[in-house]
């Protein structure tokens, strides 16, 4: 039964089933001699069944209509990818100090947690004999978590000095009315001062300081430059590298993000939402330029030709779509599908498409006429992502079986297993060259991959939560990987160190790296795209310290 038959159809049985029944009640009553009821009782009877009855009802028509395997599946990975009570807790600390006051003006930027009701955040000075010296607090409002938060003058005791200070053990906590929930201590790890024309400079005595992060000797006056000898000091989340980049938020869609993708001018950024659209970005100005919305439920997935005219889109309503890049026009929708389909990938000439779904295989489609070519049977559970090599010749899969699976792209033959993972792999993606593959898992790691031999080359760690998504920059060199843990991390290919960090994006579901390599994409939860410029030196700003906004961008 559709959905448009059961509109039409389902009130009248709803109605014919609950007056029926509310007879058959009165009937079974008389025959015992008790009278027909009151009028109160009768209507709340007759409220009663009503609502027992629809619910029966639906039920039914969720049993005739929902492939109960699918629904199974999208339950348990929904459970699997819950965030859990004890996220995380992360922190920048922003200190103001006026030497000549003997005061600090501290700012605080908390994030992850989960910050109890009436919950404050508290600021203490201890010396080295741990005695303490000098103490803040401001309430934490659930509203302003993620935010930067102002919290009152810390003033010093007679005869101490700031740059004295700044050596003291700086104790940052949380507190609930009950207990303790967060607290960080620890020497401040860099510190700087500006002279009068707003240019930084090392503070002098603090090189000793175990952990210091060295800072370009000139850089961009932080934000109210105009006040000369401030220092500034940041204490950023431990082992977080460097944050060099900016981000700028795309507003528009109005639930989560799953996909973005560059074309291949790097001039337009589509983004696929679980609010059933697509939109077409400037990825200059940040404008939306078109919102395509045919499909009748989420957006799991789309890419761009490799001529950057067409788009191709999957999405749970079991279909396929293929669109006109420069109108947003739509051109065709490719059916066949008994399942939601999660994934899509052209070829670099652009006559082919590959998709994956529930079904636990691939379909292989003509992207002129829609027709089905080939399907690629292998996995023994759902398949989540794939993507054709750079020659075309060579499609890689992954799926929740925990391996990728290379095919031949002409035959449909599968050539390799890869197993490694220990987890759902959740993502995979060949480098430009074709030699080589990354994944990412939801045993929190990637790995790099022999493209040929089907090795596995190096495993990076660091996440602490699943991978979701991962992608090669175009001269191969570096990696970036969206992950539970709320970070966008880029790594070194050659070595697998973590070069850089953006912290504090919840719920990054998609990343992609702009076809120059100067710029990565991402998706989150609340609908927001953002775009990271990877070339311009990050200003120490007031707001949006942890992961730099610099500009917002709305589709109206």
């Amino acid at each position: 039964m559709t959905w448009r038959v059961a509109r039409i159809v389902g009130p009248f049985i709803h109605v014919g089933l609950t007056v029926w029944l509310v007879r058959l009640l009165m009937q079974d009553l008389r025959h015992r001699g008790r009278g027909p009821l009151p009028i109160p009782q009768l209507v709340g009877v007759s409220a009663g069944l009503f609502v027992v009855v629809g619910c029966i009802l639906v039920l039914f028509w969720l049993a005739l209509t929902v492939n109960r395997e699918e629904l199974l599946a999208t339950a348990s990975r929904a459970w699997r990818r819950r965030r859990p009570a004890d996220a995380p807790w992360s922190r920048t600390l922003l200190v103001d100090a006026d030497p000549e006051g003997g005061s600090f003006a501290p700012s605080v930027w908390i994030s992850g947690g989960r910050a109890q009701r009436g919950a404050r955040v508290r600021l203490r000075l201890l010396d080295d004999a741990g005695v303490v010296r000098a103490a803040c607090e401001a309430p934490l409002p659930a509203a302003r978590r993620g935010a930067e938060l102002h919290l009152p003058a810390l003033v010093l005791p007679a005869g101490s000095s700031t740059t004295e200070a700044l050596a003291w053990q700086w104790e940052l906590s949380v507190h609930s009315r009950w207990r303790l929930q967060a607290r960080w201590q620890e020497p401040l790890l860099a510190a700087h001062k500006t002279n009068a024309e707003g240019e930084l400079l090392e503070v002098p005595g603090l090189l000793e300081v175990p952990g210091l992060v060295e800072a370009p000797a000139r850089a961009e006056a932080p934000a109210r430059a105009e006040a000369p000898h401030r220092t500034l000091a940041a204490v950023p989340e431990p082992a977080a590298a460097p944050l060099i980049g900016r981000l700028v938020r795309l507003e528009g869609h109005t639930d989560e993000v799953r996909v973005v993708a560059f074309s291949p001018d790097g001039e337009t950024i589509v983004s696929g939402s679980l609010d059933s659209t697509l939109r077409l970005w400037d990825a200059r100005s940040g404008a939306c330029r078109a919102t395509l919305e045919t499909h009748a439920r989420g957006v799991y997935a789309c890419a761009f030709s490799a001529d950057g005219e067409a788009i191709i889109s999957v999405s749970s309503d079991y279909t396929l779509k293929h669109w006109d890049a420069r109108t947003g026009a739509e051109r065709t929708t490719l059916t066949g599908y008994t399942w939601g389909v999660y994934a899509c990938a052209f070829s670099p000439d652009g006559q082919t498409i590959v998709s994956s779904a529930c079904d636990r295989t691939l379909h292989m489609w003509d992207a002129r006429t829609g027709a089905a070519r080939v399907t690629l049977e292998g996995h023994t559970s759902w398949v989540e992502a794939c993507a054709f090599s750079r020659d075309g010749e060579t499609i890689v899969s992954a799926g929740d079986d925990n391996t990728l699976r290379l095919w031949d792209a002409r035959t449909g033959a599968c050539r390799a297993t890869l197993e490694g993972h220990t987890g759902i792999v959740y993502a995979c993606a060949f480098s430009l060259d074709g030699a080589k593959i990354v994944s990412g898992s939801d045993d929190n790691t990637l790995k790099l991959w022999d493209a040929r031999t089907g090795v596995c080359r190096a495993t990076l760690s660091g996440h602490t939560r699943e991978v979701n998504a991962c992608a090669f920059s175009p001269d191969g060199e570096t990696i970036v990987s969206a992950g539970g843990d709320q970070t966008l991390r880029l790594w070194d290919a050659s070595s697998g160190a973590e070069i850089l960090r953006f912290s504090a994006l919840d719920g990054i579901q998609t990343c992609a790296f702009s076809p120059l390599g100067d710029r990565v994409c991402c998706g989150d939860s609340a609908g927001n795209v953002y775009v990271g410029d990877l070339t311009r030196p990050r200003r120490r700003m007031r707001r949006g310290a942890r992961f730099g906004i610099r500009a917002a961008a709305s589709s109206g």
